[in-house]
């Protein structure tokens, strides 16, 4: 019979095999073929932890830009190729044999997967490999639905359940997974990449004057990001202020380049708003920007961009949607109920007449370090393994 792993880690403690917290042997299951929001907070929190001291392996698709990355940017960290698609029952029935033999040659204390088909596929598996514990992230509405298989699989199949915001951790409750096996835990900010900067010669090269007051979204193209509410909601302000500049940033997805300047030639604010496709400048962007907006009317559960404005200094005005209402205090930031052009320029003519856009700036700084650190992102995420640890072995 294997130690209870209470004792195992109180024993490490005792006799300082290791520096701080025992190590937790984690499988990551990571694995979309896109890197989007839910691949990056698997990445991230991937090389987080293996920076803390734990063992992670991670299992990815091999052709997916998360390998890639992996391969090349996040050291102490071992990858694990998969190929599963999570299509038909053969798909199931081939992966796993990969899945228990994996699961049986390394002993993993815990796996936790990211993904709905991955989630299946290892809580089949479970009772030919031993007695890791199962956590599940959330950070998806669509994993929250009435589904009587999805909600027999979180209660009866699975260990903890991490959800990326507090929305979703209100929906899982209301699926019936125990209180204690629940945890919120939001993404984490590299707080030394992403810090304030100022200069660059970003105005310079897009001819905005020092003393104009730059208004930015950081999205790609689509309607979900609502660039639509962001350029009516600039021909508002440019009736009310006449020291502003507008900054579209991002790149084509459901709605083409040309169609962003159509709605901003419609707007009449040409002369006062920049587009630039594509996110290598980034940092030149942030530093450049007075005031970040997020006027999404959907998704938004884990909210990267939000962070690096946080982590940058720059004030927010967002949509109450997702994970942005439990991030933004009004001490750096406001959301705004009313998803409409109105609404949000009321909420930008706030901040701008307040005079404390350097002020807010500053507090959101300093919420990034104290809250949204990736330190922080991994030391909860430990604590959240080793409470379901302890709680299995206690049984």
């Amino acid at each position: 019979m294997a130690f209870p792993y209470i004792f195992v880690k109180f024993v490490c403690r005792l006799i300082y095999l290791l520096p701080g917290d025992c190590q937790v042997k984690v499988l990551q299951v990571v694995n979309f073929r896109w890197y989007n929001a839910q691949a990056h907070y698997g990445y991230v929190l991937s090389c987080a932890l293996a920076e803390l001291g734990a063992d992670v392996h991670l299992l990815a698709h091999p052709d997916s830009p998360l390998f890639s990355m992996a391969r090349s940017g996040c050291q102490g960290l071992r990858l694990i190729p998969f190929r599963f698609t999570g299509r038909g029952l053969f798909g199931y029935i081939g992966a796993s044999g990969f899945v228990r033999k994996l699961l049986a040659e390394e002993g993993y204390d815990i796996v936790n997967v990211h993904r709905g088909e991955e989630h299946t596929l290892f809580s089949m598996c479970r009772k030919h490999t031993g007695q890791f514990s199962l956590i599940r992230t959330i950070s998806d509405k669509r994993h929250t639905r009435k589904s009587i298989f999805s909600h027999h699989q979180l209660r009866r199949l699975t260990d903890g359940v991490i959800c990326v915001s507090r929305s979703l951790l209100d929906d899982i409750s209301i699926a019936g997974v125990p209180a204690d096996r629940l945890e919120y835990i939001p993404l984490g900010i590299d707080t030394a990449l992403f810090t304030p900067r100022k200069g660059g010669n970003l105005r310079a090269r897009l001819g905005i004057a020092d003393d104009e007051i730059v208004v930015t979204i950081l999205a790609r193209f689509s309607p979900v990001k609502g660039h639509s509410i962001f350029i009516q909601m600039a021909r508002i302000l440019s009736d009310r202020f006449a020291n502003l500049h507008f900054l579209i940033v991002g790149y084509p997805a459901q709605i083409s380049e040309d169609e962003i300047s159509a709605m901003i030639k419609d707007a009449g604010i040409e002369d006062k708003t920049s587009v630039i496709v594509g996110s290598r400048t980034v940092f030149d962007v942030l530093s450049t920007t007075d005031i970040g907006l997020i006027p999404s009317n959907g998704s938004e559960y884990i909210a990267r961009t939000l962070l690096e404005y946080i982590a940058s200094g720059v004030p927010i005005v967002a949509s109450n949607v997702g994970v942005l209402p439990d991030i933004i205090t009004d001490d750096f930031g406001i959301v705004v109920d009313d998803i409409t052009p109105t609404a949000f320029a009321d909420a930008v003519s706030s901040i701008i007449n307040s005079g404390k856009i350097q002020q807010m700036g500053k507090f959101a700084r300093e919420i990034a370090e104290k809250r949204y650190s990736i330190e922080n992102f991994a030391k909860h995420t430990i604590d959240f393994y080793e409470k379901i640890l302890e709680r299995k072995s206690s049984k």
